[in-house]
């Protein structure tokens, strides 16, 4: 069975001998990155009665039941002023991590408009080479840590992702592991056992610390979860994604709802963290 890409969002079969109509197949992938290896989850699709090549498409479709208020960033480059949110963290230790010390850090976000190098959250920036830990897209996923980036090649383009609530978590295990979920799904793994120190760098969401075009996110970002601690997701969780807001589980250092206007940085962890937006507004459910 082959698979021969089109375009940029779907890929013919070349021989669906192996297939049975009306199931539904995930698309995997096996990638190497230096000596560590990364599972990767394409995309699905379902095969059709009819005769012919069958087709599936990269776009992660919208979380089932999902709605909530979020913070709205919108896209805005230099001279306009940038349009992120900060998080104040003056050497709080809450941000930063012991060596092989669990976290998990998750939130659920919408893109408007596909950026070249957009990032979701960064502590710090690139152009000082000094981003601490951050996600951005840059036609892949690629998870920042202490200044170096570990790719997640097989997740395609920037497109699967616009236009839908997705789901993203990042969780590091006791052991190292640091395991990537979108939408409950696995996509992928690698080893980083190194202490995370953050020192006073602020957190940023939806650019860098230090704001910049490249690091502009176009979009919407809630239930940004920040916890110390507790690796909170072990396995895919998909059939259990959550469709309300999420609460202050053991370990939450920062929580960000956006449940109305007013709250839209309020910080719902119990630990009231300085939370700024810039140029941001609040979007209805």
């Amino acid at each position: 069975m082959t698979f021969t890409e089109n375009a940029a969002d779907y890929y013919t079969i070349q021989d669906n001998s192996q297939l049975v109509a009306g199931e539904t197949y995930r698309i995997m992938d096996l990638s190497q990155e230096d000596t560590t290896h990364f599972v990767l989850y394409y995309g699905q699709f379902t095969v059709p009665a009819s005769s012919g090549p069958a087709f599936f498409t990269s776009q992660i479709p919208s979380i089932p039941g999902f709605s909530a208020g979020s913070i709205s960033m919108s896209g805005a480059s230099s001279p306009s002023p940038y349009s992120y949110v900060t998080v104040a963290n003056n050497n709080d230790p809450d941000f930063s991590f012991a060596v092989n010390e669990p976290f998990t850090i998750e939130w659920f976000q919408y893109i408007d408009t596909t950026k070249p190098f957009a990032r979701s959250f960064s502590i710090g920036s690139y152009g000082s080479g000094n981003i601490k830990i951050g996600v951005s897209y840059e036609n892949t996923v690629f998870l920042w840590v202490n200044g170096g980036a570990r790719s997640f090649a097989g997740i395609s383009s920037n497109q699967w992702m616009t236009g839908s609530w997705i789901h993203i978590a990042i969780v590091r295990a006791d052991t190292g592991v640091v395991r990537i979920y979108i939408n409950g799904q696995f996509i992928g793994s690698t080893i980083i056992s190194d202490a995370i120190p953050v020192s006073n760098l602020d957190l940023a969401i939806g650019n860098e610390t230090v704001p910049n075009d490249a690091g502009i996110f176009a979009g919407k970002i809630t239930n940004f979860r920040w916890v110390k601690g507790n690796a909170i997701y072990t396995a895919n969780f998909d059939s259990a994604l959550p469709t309300t807001p999420l609460t202050a589980v053991a370990g939450t250092k920062l929580l960000l709802l956006a449940a109305s206007d007013p709250l839209v940085t309020a910080d719902s962890s119990g630990l009231s963290k300085v939370v700024t937006g810039h140029n941001i507004t609040w979007a209805a459910p």
